[in-house]
């Protein structure tokens, strides 16, 4: 027994130095650069992609395509910092693994906050992210909103995405009707009405939330996206988050419109030939309601080569609540590209 918790100390010291090995980067004095060909991607050509606020494991001696992580909703790059480290301790094709923030999340600079929040501005900002690190092409792995932002870049420029991992999600609009999705707006929704600036801790904001978020791990990782700032002289919270222009987004992040009709970014010859090639694996969970098998006849008609698989005893939060199962399955992946 004491031999095994020796173990566990040592597993777990390994992967926390790996985790304070993630160096931070920040580049806001210039704007990142888009290189687009193809006719899928006029539209791309179009946005003003955001700098990307990131985290990274360098591999210096590898030459495999590198892994670029992709958070959820309301989250930031920190959310997936234990898989990528153990996904740096544990892959025999070692590779760099970056964990990056999504706009008008986490990290970014505010004044690089903007309204728009469709996959298509966010894939933009991916692949500006990409020239800027000169990725030629990476292997791409997003959760919830990350995992369509995922899809986005791989049906928009396959020929930079050698792999895509979705965490559950699908490619697919959804409504209110969906619990999960509602859940989801009725977070935003309370946040919004936050009044934000009037607690000088986040244990006030806690107690605030207590009534509306009784979830104590939802409240945690609400926080996650709170800091504190100085305010005249006052200490004052203000979020991370561009909550407002999430707020209203909420319609465009439901969807996925990179499939939708009335933009142009498609194939000319129509949207039926509009699919990616590669392998894509999506990892969903049993206890998640993101993934229904209604969804699947979509995802086979964009993505042919698609592959499921699900991590037991785990929500949506699939990296969080069993990381080490979903490391083991993206080990596989990531070892046979």
């Amino acid at each position: 027994m004491l031999s095994k918790a020796i173990l566990f100390l040592v597993q777990l010291i390994s992967i926390l130095n790996v985790i304070n090995a993630f160096t931070i980067r920040r580049k806001y004095d210039q704007k990142p650069r888009l290189a687009l060909k193809a006719s899928t991607e006029s539209n791309l050509q179009n946005m003003e992609p955001v700098p990307l606020n990131y985290m990274c494991l360098q591999s210096p001696e590898s030459s495999n395509p590198p892994v670029i992580l992709l958070h959820g909703l309301l989250g930031q790059k920190r959310n997936l910092a234990t898989l990528g480290a153990l996904l740096y301790n544990q892959l025999e094709k070692k590779r760099t693994i970056y964990a990056v923030d999504l706009r008008n999340h986490g990290d970014n600079h505010r004044n690089e906050w903007k309204d728009e929040m469709s996959y298509s501005h966010m894939a933009a900002d991916v692949f500006a992210f990409m020239e800027e690190h000169e990725i030629e092409n990476a292997i791409l792995c997003g959760h919830s909103l990350g995992g369509k932002v995922t899809m986005s870049c791989a049906l928009s420029q396959p020929h930079r995405v050698c792999g895509a991992i979705v965490l559950d999600i699908s490619p697919v609009r959804y409504t209110l009707k969906d619990c999960a999705w509602r859940n989801v707006q009725d977070i935003v929704d309370t946040l919004t009405s936050v009044e934000i600036t009037k607690f000088s801790s986040k244990k006030e904001l806690d107690l605030e939330l207590l009534d509306s978020v009784p979830d104590d791990e939802l409240r945690a990782f609400i926080l996650t996206s709170v800091e504190e700032a100085n305010v005249d002289g006052t200490p004052r919270l203000q979020w991370k988050l561009n909550i407002e222009a999430i707020s209203n987004q909420m319609d465009v992040m439901a969807g996925f419109d990179v499939l939708d009709d009335n933009l142009n970014l498609r194939c000319e010859e129509g949207i039926d030939d509009f699919m990616y090639q590669g392998n894509l694996l999506l990892v969903n969970s049993p206890k998640s309601k993101y993934v229904k098998s209604s969804h699947l006849s979509t995802i086979q008609r964009h993505f042919p080569n698609f592959m499921i698989t699900s991590v037991k005893d785990s929500g949506h939060s699939i990296h969080h609540e069993n990381a080490d199962e979903l490391a083991s399955i993206l080990k596989q992946y990531l070892d046979n590209i």
